[in-house]
């Protein structure tokens, strides 16, 4: 026997600047996995590119448009215990300006803008922390590699 694994969706993560240092937007789920705070995510539709569909999420579950988009170089992974199936979904960054209103849609409830160890202490899965540590040490610390960056 074989383990299903499926990539139907993808997950971007939104940065702003401000005066304390960067700050990452969280959204409380109203629907599915209900009060659990996380980034926006969704599936990518028949023909898009996977960084087209973070980009149409980012929009759809925020309002928000990032100025610059990267791909984090790694995956979000997990097991879905109801389909028996390993879940992997591309991981983006977007970064987007100071003063974009957050506009909210009926997956969610509530939103904030956290410091990333705010947000560590919000998150509930530990593969999502473990990908918010890597967004901090490859994209916040550090310069981002070029070639990481999506035109967009």
């Amino acid at each position: 026997m074989t383990l299903d694994i499926a990539a139907p969706a993808v997950v971007i993560h939104l940065v702003r600047p401000s005066m304390d240092g960067p700050e990452l937007l969280l959204l409380r789920r109203a629907d599915t996995l209900k009060g659990i705070w996380m980034s926006a995510a969704g599936r990518v539709e028949r023909g898009e590119k996977a960084w087209a569909a973070a980009l149409r999420e980012a929009q759809e579950e925020t309002g928000l448009v990032p100025h610059t988009l990267y791909s984090v170089d790694t995956n979000e992974f997990f097991y879905n215990i109801a389909r028996d199936r390993v879940i992997v979904l591309p991981v983006f960054l977007g970064f987007v300006a100071a003063d974009g209103d957050v506009t909210l849609n009926e997956e969610h409830d509530d939103f904030g803008w956290f410091t990333f160890a705010e947000a560590m202490e919000r998150i509930e899965f530990g593969g999502q922390r473990r990908i918010l540590t890597y967004i901090q040490d490859e994209f916040i610390e550090r310069e981002p590699s070029a070639w990481l960056r999506v035109a967009i």
